[in-house]
């Protein structure tokens, strides 16, 4: 979990401080894989620009029990309460907190379960308490697979912020052996792919095989001619460097590994065209995990893209780790097979601008919203939806636009779940943007409220704002009857069965009679609740169907 913060009053764009999963956030890049073991840091030296350490040591070990540890920070000040988390793109961190240092309360919860190499971190921060430390709530994991992890909050050396960190240690736990058996034989390449894996509770997890998002990888990076970022557009013309770290899930080292770095166009980020090569880079070697020379487990493969000529459109990044499965990997892990973590995208693509395109003043134009499409109006609980949304621009080029999506208003409490960030649209152009929606937990009608970010020159910002419905619970001719729309032993939903009822009925009594024997056998069945049966029969029989 990161913390956004957001300025401005709350009625505007994005006013307020919200917490999101930080893997929604594309230009958040962290060396981590949130919840990879082995993604983490086994040591404090490998912790980028850490400074004095404000905490006592103090190393847990996951198992079987549960408890609750706490660790303070030295030295609190009395000043400097707020905090400043947003857009530290080039910090390894959890929490970051900025002034001198803080009464504000800084929470962690450090979670582990078996998927051999997952657990999950979480952290929140709340301005103004009395609480100047650490709490470290530790869930039960069976002891087969435990680790050590020492929680630190640190100074960081060059922003002069205080994070939280930790380090993480597989080895001085009684699993040692479990350990070394499983990933002491082989390498595991890999890229930082954060949602391969899902939880509806943060300690029941399974894999996303299939899923939505599941090839979106973090670590990618686009540099210019000088190596500096440069943010997501460019001119054409400009060479570009792209810069993908790539990771050994394990305690071998492994030498000789090539990366194959490909591309895919599209005018609108909705359609995109076949992948073609820009460019394979071999890295000399990765070393294992806890190595003794005390070196990261990943590594950069980088190659150079030709911006020339290929302006006004945009280009999607993928990247293969040993294309040509050359080297051995664990089991299930090489490509192709079912847990394999060698090939991902970079959300965010690069758009090349036309040279014209950097003259155009920022001025005299308009953001406004086409269309939002969801994958499902009437889901069942527990299913993702996948939420698209277009925004188009009118009479001038628009950079680097922020997209906010809210479960329900903004403007009333509304809670942020994803922003996108829109590299470039151009004049009389669109752009759609995709993100899922986690039904999990979620009952009634919910308001999805899409906001593009206000942009200096916009004629208005009337327009900014989309809303659309979904529903998760059976809603029969725009009677909603609270019932959860259920997956059935049929494999379909009670929607699904309404709706088939409606299809086949050749009146409304007809309809009426399928909608009550389908539902007086899942009361029957101590599927649903009679109350249940009785408010989704009162809908079918004051709905015009058909």
């Amino acid at each position: 979990m990161m913390i956004i913060l957001c300025t401005g009053e709350r009625t505007s764009t994005c006013g307020g401080i919200y917490s999101l999963e930080g893997r929604t956030v594309e230009w958040y890049q962290p060396v981590h894989e949130s919840g990879n073991l082995f993604s983490y840091p086994w040591d404090n030296s490998l912790i980028d620009n850490m400074g004095s350490i404000k905490t006592e040591i103090n190393t847990f070990a996951t198992g079987a029990n549960e408890m609750t540890f706490s660790v303070n920070w030295e030295n609190a000040g009395e000043s400097g309460v707020e905090v400043s988390t947003t857009k530290k793109v080039s910090v390894d961190a959890s929490v970051s907190v900025g002034g001198e240092i803080l009464k504000a309360e800084t929470t962690i919860k450090v979670k582990g379960h078996y998927d051999k190499t997952w657990s999950s971190l979480e952290s929140s921060e709340t301005k103004n308490s009395q609480s100047q430390g650490i709490t470290v709530s530790k869930c039960t994991l069976n002891d087969n697979y435990v680790y050590q992890f020492t929680p630190l909050i640190y100074e960081n050396s060059k922003l002069g912020v205080l994070q939280v960190g930790h380090t993480v240690d597989p080895l001085a736990t009684t699993a040692r052996d479990w350990w070394n058996s499983n990933y002491n034989q082989l390498p595991d390449l890999a890229l930082n792919l954060p949602y391969r894996w899902e939880s509806s509770d943060g300690v029941e997890w399974e894999f996303n095989e299939l899923g939505l998002n599941l090839q979106k990888m973090k670590g990618l990076f686009f540099l210019d001619s000088d190596e500096k970022p440069f943010g997501f557009s460019i001119e054409d013309g400009e060479p570009v460097t792209i810069k993908a770290r790539v990771y050994n899930y394990s305690f071998v080292d492994v030498d000789n590994v090539d990366v194959k770095i490909e591309a895919q166009v599209s005018t609108d980020n909705a359609d995109w065209g076949g992948r073609f090569e820009v460019g394979t880079a071999s890295i000399p070697s990765i070393p294992g995990f806890q190595n003794s020379y005390n070196e990261a487990n990943w590594k950069y493969a980088e190659v150079t893209f030709d911006t020339t000529d290929k302006a006004g459109k945009y280009y999607r990044f993928w990247v293969t780790v040993d294309p040509d499965n050359k080297i051995e990997e664990l089991t299930g892990h090489n490509n192709g097979e079912k847990y394999e973590n060698n090939e991902g995208y970079f959300g965010i693509p690069l758009f090349v601008e036309a040279k014209s395109a950097l003259a155009i003043p920022l001025s005299d134009g308009d953001l406004f919203h086409e269309e939002i499409i969801l994958s499902t109006e009437n889901p069942i609980e527990g299913e993702k939806v996948m939420i698209s949304h277009r925004v188009s621009a009118l009479e001038r080029d628009f950079r680097h636009v922020s997209v906010y999506f809210y479960d329900g208003n903004p403007d009333e409490g509304g809670k942020l779940f994803d922003t996108e960030l829109i590299p470039y649209i151009v004049a009389g152009g669109s752009y759609t943007v995709s993100v899922p929606y986690k039904t999990h937990g979620k009952k009634g009608t919910h308001e999805i409220h899409v906001v593009i970010d206000r942009k200096i020159g916009e004629h208005t910002h009337t327009n900014n704002t989309a809303m659309s419905l979904l529903t998760l619970t059976v809603v029969i001719d725009g009677c909603d009857s609270e019932v959860a729309n259920i997956l059935l032993p049929t494999g379909y939903s009670l929607s699904d069965e309404i709706a088939m009822c409606a299809a086949s009925a050749e009146n409304h009594g007809k309809f009426v009679s399928c909608v009550s024997r389908m539902t007086n056998d899942l009361k029957k069945d101590g599927i649903i609740t009679g109350k249940e049966k009785s408010a989704i029969q009162s809908c079918a029989a004051q709905a015009n169907i058909p």
